[in-house]
């Protein structure tokens, strides 16, 4: 078609609204005049930047300018439409769209004036979306004018974290991603929604990063360092370990690799401790090459010590009443045990002679011990005002134990646990004050070294208390399935260096 062919629909128009129609005038396509109001109005095929600067060009003659284009097949209906509509009223033009089949002239735009500040208003929330997704990211990791890649938006950068913190912790709940930095509110969302297939949810709805999301974060190496960077920056984490079985391997010691790292990573300035049924004298001399420097949990939570200071920084005793009472059990039963007595900051242990191999080995290595004293007495009742009880344990059968557990769970004022000794086939009952557990010396460690929150180790059924109140929940691999069913992650074993090992590569 040529230009020609739209003169006639539009004279027609304006002459049917009264005014009076003249061509090629000053070189504008169209002019329009009545009553002192003068239209202008451009012929093209088709719209284009060329049209668009004519017709700005033309409001310094007019403030009336149209530009005329053909209906059909030169326009494209929806948004391409709907956008061009936008910037002829931004530029105050007026459109007219010519069908050539019926000679008809639909206004499309008026020209008149733009108002730009009610333009801004009605796109608040598109501003706000901008500010919005600025906001949210960290790095500018796109390239601008690139078409058919995949843009590093503030939701991806989102995914992004919450995928690091997976990958360094493990299969997590969506709390313990949030506690750990992972995006607030959002993180149940980016985890359900799991738009670029990253995540995988367990039936107890914890969830992991699969292999799919492992590769892909290899693509967004500078934002996946900055991410480790700041997980690690902004979480004060307080390790707090259980030894037996746990920190210490089959010979009940440290290994060396586990002496070394756990140096290193307290120099740096690691905050770890541990929670055992052990008292300050073994605690001692086990972490003699080790400087540690946070105060420790003894016997299950009944005190907490300072092995720096040779101090009690906290004890949870039992009334002489009570202790009274459990002794009574205890010998009903036939139970040769230990009892353990604070006095001026020394442990004096009472017992009666061992009549299983459990019992004499267990007495024999640890009267090896200096800083401890053990007192072979004829009756346990004599010995209690000698200081604060704060602490009962013995060796022995299953079945004979748990009868007599039974018994002491029904004392007020005192918890018992009973679980499987690890160096022989005997088990372990331990009473203490009801106030005392792992998990209480755990939050006073915690305020006390102003942690943000704490990851706990354990392998026995004495732990389970610790790992169900730590923020995140570690079993070593050799762990009572009891204990791998509530932890949210497995590490290597007691004689892999699992604990130190894995402490390492999180604050690596």
């Amino acid at each position: 078609m040529k230009e020609e062919e739209l003169y006639l629909p539009v004279r027609n128009f304006f002459k049917e609204l009264g005014y009076e129609v003249y061509s090629e005038v000053n070189y504008c396509d169209v002019t329009a005049v009545k009553d002192g109001e003068v239209i202008v109005t451009e012929l093209k095929k088709s719209l284009s930047v060329e049209l668009l600067i004519q017709g700005v060009l033309r409001q310094k003659l007019s403030e009336n300018v149209y530009i005329a284009v053909p209906k059909y097949g030169y326009l494209k209906k929806g948004k391409d439409l709907k956008n061009i509509i936008y910037l002829l009223r931004r530029l105050e033009l007026g459109l007219l769209l010519v069908d050539l089949k019926n000679g008809e002239v639909e206004v499309a735009v008026s020209p008149k004036p733009f108002d730009i500040e009610k333009s801004r208003k009605r796109s608040i929330n598109r501003r706000n979306s901008l500010e919005k997704e600025i906001m949210g990211r960290t790095e500018d990791m796109n390239t601008g004018g690139s078409k058919g890649k995949k843009l590093v938006t503030a939701y991806r950068e989102q995914a992004i974290y919450v995928s690091c913190i997976l990958n360094k912790f493990g299969t997590l709940f969506p709390a313990q991603i949030k506690k750990l930095g992972g995006n607030g509110e959002k993180t149940l969302g980016i985890l359900k929604n799991n738009y670029y297939g990253w995540f995988e949810r367990t039936e107890d709805g914890r969830y992991f990063l699969n292999s799919r999301g492992r590769k892909e974060l290899e693509d967004y190496k500078i934002l996946t360092d900055n991410f480790y960077r700041k997980i690690k920056e902004s979480n004060k984490i307080l390790y707090i370990s259980d030894l037996d079985g746990t920190l210490l391997n089959n010979e009940a010691a440290l290994s060396q690799k586990t002496e070394e790292l756990l140096n290193r990573l307290i120099g740096r300035g690691v905050l770890f401790s541990v929670a055992t049924a052990r008292t300050a004298a073994t605690v001692t001399e086990i972490f003699r090459n080790v400087n540690i420097e946070l105060p420790v949990v003894l016997m299950n939570g009944a005190a907490i010590y300072d092995i720096k200071l040779k101090k009690y920084v906290e004890v949870n005793k039992i009334f002489p009443k009570t202790a009274g009472k459990i002794i009574k059990i205890l010998e009903s039963f036939g139970i040769k045990f230990f009892m353990y007595v604070i006095n001026e900051e020394r442990l004096t242990v009472f017992y009666k002679e061992p009549d299983r191999a459990s019992g004499k080995a267990f007495l024999k290595d640890r009267l090896k011990n200096k800083n401890k004293k053990f007192i072979l007495t004829m009756d346990y009742n004599e010995n209690i005002g000698k200081g604060q009880v704060i602490y009962f344990s013995m060796l022995g059968d299953l079945k004979e134990l748990s009868n007599a557990f039974e018994s002491v769970s029904l004392v007020p004022g005192v918890r018992a646990v009973i679980y499987k000794d690890v160096y022989s086939e005997d088990w372990f009952m331990e009473i203490f004050s009801s106030k005392a557990s792992k998990s209480g010396g755990m939050k006073e460690l915690k305020e006390y070294s102003g942690a943000d929150l704490t990851v706990g180790f354990g392998d026995n059924m004495n732990d389970l208390d610790l790992l169900k109140k730590a923020d995140i929940s570690c079993a070593v691999k050799n762990a009572k399935d009891e204990v791998k069913n509530i932890a949210d992650i497995q590490i290597g074993s007691n004689e892999e260096n699992g604990v130190a090992e894995f402490i390492f590569n999180i604050e690596s």
